[in-house]
């Protein structure tokens, strides 16, 4: 009900704060934030609800997050981790790349910026593949395709995720060319 859409807006932002906070706010807070329209026994409720409705099943694991586990195990340094993770936000704007799932296009990023990086030294190696459960076999479409965006950017309209990674601070991947 409409009456009832502050409370769930309320509860739904103390999941989230529980998710991912390290200090949560007090409850008192989001009766506070509501202007004392609820109180800490209906917030607390609605909060059960909430992950009842949904099963307990609040996030899914994204692509980033693949890529931070895959980039541990690589004892990725930072111009490898940020060339992946340029990759992963390439992919964001290519509508194609929606038929592969999140721990592919990070698997893949992975190795297109080691291959990228570290030519025909970089390999996809057992640990890699232990790890992300693909060998370099099955990546071979989505890293082709992630390929083409890499290597295509410059003649895209939309420029602002190659205007961020030409940063220090992302160690100017996007200006690495491949040479062929």
């Amino acid at each position: 009900m409409r009456t009832r859409l502050q409370l769930v807006a309320v509860s739904a932002l103390l999941i989230a704060s529980k998710y991912e906070e390290i200090y949560v706010p007090e409850l008192k807070d989001f009766v506070f934030i509501s202007d004392n329209a609820y109180t800490k026994e209906e917030i607390l409720e609605m909060e059960r609800s909430i992950l009842i409705t949904l099963e307990f099943s609040i996030t899914a694991p994204s692509t980033y997050r693949f890529l931070q586990r895959f980039a541990k195990v690589a004892k990725a340094k930072d111009q490898l981790f940020h060339l992946a993770q340029y990759l992963i936000e390439l992919t964001l704007i290519e509508q194609r790349m929606l038929v592969y799932t999140p721990s592919q296009i990070a698997a893949s990023a992975l190795f297109l910026a080691i291959r990228i990086l570290y030519r025909e030294m970089g390999k996809w190696t057992p640990t890699l593949q232990q790890y992300s459960q693909y060998s370099e076999q099955q990546l071979r479409p989505c890293f082709k395709d992630m390929c083409i965006l890499f290597t295509g950017i410059e003649k895209c309209s939309l420029q602002t995720v190659r205007k961020k990674f030409s940063l220090a601070r992302y160690s100017k991947v996007a200006l690495i060319r491949i040479s062929h």
